[in-house]
């Protein structure tokens, strides 16, 4: 039955994204207003039926808000779900017209001052946590920026995304074993890197158990050993929605990220995502099945 499902999936998911792909320019001309109202109708859609993001969103909300009642949580769910389906029909004017999009990029050229002359290039933790397609093109303006990715299963959907990414300079380095062996000399070259931190590491890989929202989550362990090994000055950054315009937030990673002990490292990495993420909780994915299976 599962086999079965996963083909469904991958079927819908292919037909999704060859008319994606056909619809790019029309998609992208489309006043933004629009494009969000439409994913305003997709994250509704998502809410009312009984898929499995929504399904995953509602467990999320309910492990970390456990002080909010019933309806708090479902008004949480519900905004979420829509914040999924902006980010997700916002993607082709933002891949093909940036330039026109009502965008603050805060304190941007400090972070990218101090790149180019410290020549220890910069290490960019940006969260699943607004709309991280409206932050791409900012950091690709960071000197040899790369960005670290872990391919989607299905080919097709994987061609769309990578092959929009790539009309920029930016370098993308898959997450296997040789994209980490890559992305190693990328920072011994002083190049600045992009890393999604609250990605679940594969089954097997190297990671800790640390805490999330006060529950132990699998970790990556990959942010530590790069701050240690090459003293990169580590920052957060987000691109919040903010009524019709998009603000980048960019802001120093705590200390005790650097610390050798991994576990300690990954909790303060955690506690710092954490913290962004209760400012506008609406704005988070909450669709990812972050925590351990036997919660789900």
């Amino acid at each position: 039955m599962k086999r079965v499902t996963h083909a469904i999936k991958q079927t819908l998911l292919t037909g999704v994204a060859a008319c994606m792909r056909m619809l790019m320019p029309v998609m992208a001309a489309m006043p933004l207003s629009v494009m969000r109202g439409l994913g305003d109708l997709t994250g509704w859609l998502v809410y009312v039926l009984p898929i499995r993001s929504s399904q995953i969103s509602r467990r999320n909300i309910e492990l970390c808000f456990p002080e909010m009642d019933a309806t708090q949580q479902r008004r949480l769910v519900h905004k979420s779900l829509r914040n999924d389906g902006r980010t997700m029909l916002e993607m082709p004017r933002l891949w093909r017209r940036h330039q026109t999009v009502d965008l603050d990029i805060g304190n941007f050229d400090e972070v990218r001052q101090r790149a180019e002359t410290e020549g220890k290039g910069a290490l960019i933790l940006a969260p699943h946590l607004g709309s991280w397609e409206a932050l791409t093109p900012v950091l690709h303006q960071l000197p040899g920026f790369a960005y670290l990715y872990r391919p989607p299963d299905n080919p097709m959907v994987a061609r769309l995304i990578v092959g929009q990414r790539a009309q920029s300079q930016a370098e993308a380095v898959p997450a296997d074993s040789s994209g980490m062996r890559r992305l190693f000399r990328i920072a011994s070259a002083g190049r600045c890197i992009g890393i999604l931190p609250d990605q679940k590491p594969k089954r097997g890989g190297k990671g800790v158990d640390a805490p999330f929202f006060g529950i132990p989550t699998p970790t990556m362990v990959l942010v530590a050993k790069l701050i240690q090994r090459y003293q990169m000055p580590s920052y957060y950054a987000v691109c919040l929605r903010e009524g019709g315009r998009y603000r980048v937030l960019f802001e120093p990673t705590p200390a005790e990220i650097a610390d050798p002990d991994p576990l300690a490292s990954a909790s303060a990495m955690n506690l710092g995502i954490e913290q962004l993420v209760r400012r506008c909780p609406e704005q988070y994915q909450w669709s990812y099945r972050r925590f351990p299976r036997a919660l789900y």
